[in-house]
């Protein structure tokens, strides 16, 4: 079986140190995984995207990929120089990370095509790079500007993901920010290996700073496309670790999402069950199959709901997750300023047509306020006369995740009585705009049965491969399940 190609996306910002953070950053990575994220759906590579890179993940994901896989594309999206790049730290700081170790990881990965150094002047990286096997790279050869840079990704990698060639791709994002910023430079060319061997200068400064850099003898590289037709016919995607079961909740979202859209700019909808049963993994399926064929492009993102002792305190906790789920610091903004008119100046909500996003809540968080909290949402935040006609769509995935063990007395075990989630349940059904979706069940063996139609129909066959990774037990937490599919699809594709 061939082995399936993988695209390594690695983004960099570090959130705490306000004169480093780049604003622009959270959209480029957005859009550039939009561009490629069907290449996955469609079997033909796998995308793999890190957000807040940090050295030890960045060496640890590149050496557990080229154990299994080819690593064909790596992309680097954040502060450079022409000698180092900047990572995140696991504090949410960032650390200057030297090239020398990292050009020679990623030249003696054979299989690798291109690296993409989006930051500022990283054109002194580039000759250690080549030196080191690989095969071709964009850079740049001045300070970049931001908003530029995640535009001229954009553009390139929505070029090569409708199959041109990285030179086509490169020239044709060149001239749209040329356009666009209104420079007036030559006709973009591709460097050579050759520029490094003389004292040429790199490109003049009014010039784009991007360039693309290859060894003449590797000048084929130009050509390269990304991979037009799946590596093996069948093959599953890694996505389908998320759709065994929970049928009743996708029907029920799809159903109320095609009725909604185009009518609502606001859609809420809750997802509420045991954290066991994969809360989050609802939420990207819904992402996968329904919201990112409906919108292009879109942003989505997960974060925590703070509890609160107030209605106030819950309303600030409210947009204040907002907004750091759109990477804006709260704390930059007074109180009157916590709006949602400035919520979607975030540079992430930029030309999105949807933001769908994902606060978490514990249950034995819910308060008596809690049902204010609800109306406020709805009537007051929730106010689309105040919305531009252009403004993006608004999928908003309250996910309540049970907890009774943890809670202790008071008003959580007056309201709750005899069945724990029953009054819950029951209040937030007085709120039909707010989507409650069916509770998140266990996955019984008899889903994983039906699950297994998908790699073989034969009753004996698929009775010895469920008997390979489940037990004799009935049912499952949706996590583990997840992981044993993800296993077996590793396995099924020939990884």
């Amino acid at each position: 079986m061939s082995r399936r190609p993988v695209i390594l996306l690695a983004f960099a910002n570090p959130l705490l140190v306000p004169r480093e953070y780049l604003p622009s950053l959270t959209r480029e990575s957005a859009v550039v995984y939009q561009h490629l994220i069907p290449y996955e759906i469609e079997d033909r590579c796998n995308v793999d995207r890190i957000e807040n890179a940090t050295v030890d993940i960045i060496f640890d994901t590149v050496e557990a990929w080229v154990k299994r896989k080819d690593i064909i594309l790596f992309h680097y999206g954040g502060h450079a120089t022409s000698e180092a790049l900047l990572f995140n730290t696991q504090g949410g700081g960032s650390r200057a990370a030297q090239a020398t170790g990292l050009a020679k990881l990623l030249g003696s990965i054979d299989s690798l095509q291109l690296v993409f150094l989006n930051g500022c002047s990283t054109y002194g990286q580039v000759k250690l790079l080549l030196e080191q096997g690989v095969k071709a790279v964009i850079a740049t050869s001045t300070p970049v500007n931001d908003q530029m840079a995640g535009d001229f990704a954009d553009r390139f990698y929505k070029n090569l993901a409708e199959g041109e060639s990285l030179q086509a791709a490169f020239e044709q994002a060149r001239m749209f920010v040329e356009t666009k910023y209104n420079f007036h430079v030559q006709k973009a060319e591709a460097f050579r290996s050759l520029f490094f061997e003389t004292e040429a200068e790199p490109p003049a400064e009014k010039e784009l700073p991007w360039g693309l850099y290859y060894k003449e003898e590797a000048a084929e590289v130009l050509n390269w496309r990304l991979p037009q037709q799946a590596t093996q016919k069948g093959n599953l995607s890694m996505l389908d670790k998320y759709t065994c079961n929970r049928a009743e909740q996708n029907s029920r979202f799809k159903l109320n999402f095609l009725k909604s859209r185009g009518n609502k700019k606001f859609q809420y909808y809750i997802i509420h069950g045991e954290e066991q049963e994969s809360p989050y993994g609802l939420f990207q399926r819904f992402v996968l199959e329904h919201i990112s064929t409906a919108y292009q492009p879109y942003f989505y993102k997960a974060a925590r709901l703070e509890e609160a002792t107030s209605l106030e305190e819950a309303k600030i906790n409210f947009l204040t997750a907002l907004f750091q789920a759109l990477e804006l610091n709260p704390n930059r903004f007074t109180l009157d300023q916590l709006t949602l008119a400035n919520l979607l100046k975030a540079p992430a909500a930029q030309d999105m047509q949807c933001i769908a996003l994902k606060l978490r809540v514990y249950s034995s968080e819910w308060k008596p306020f809690t049902r204010d909290m609800i109306q406020w949402v709805l009537q007051e935040f929730s106010r689309e006369s105040e919305l531009s006609p252009n403004a993006p769509d608004l999928l908003m995935f309250i996910s309540i995740i049970y907890d009774l063990q943890q809670a202790s007395g008071g008003f959580f075990r007056r309201f709750f009585s005899k069945n724990p989630y029953e009054k819950l349940i029951k209040t937030l059904a007085e709120f039909p705009e707010m989507g409650l979706l069916p509770v998140l069940p266990p996955v019984k063996i008899s889903d994983v049965n039906k699950w297994f139609d998908r790699i073989t129909t034969d009753p004996e066959e698929k009775k010895q491969q469920i008997a390979t990774y489940f037990d004799a037990q009935p049912e499952y937490h949706m996590v583990t399940v997840e992981k044993k599919l993800e296993q077996i699809i590793e396995v099924y594709n020939g990884a």
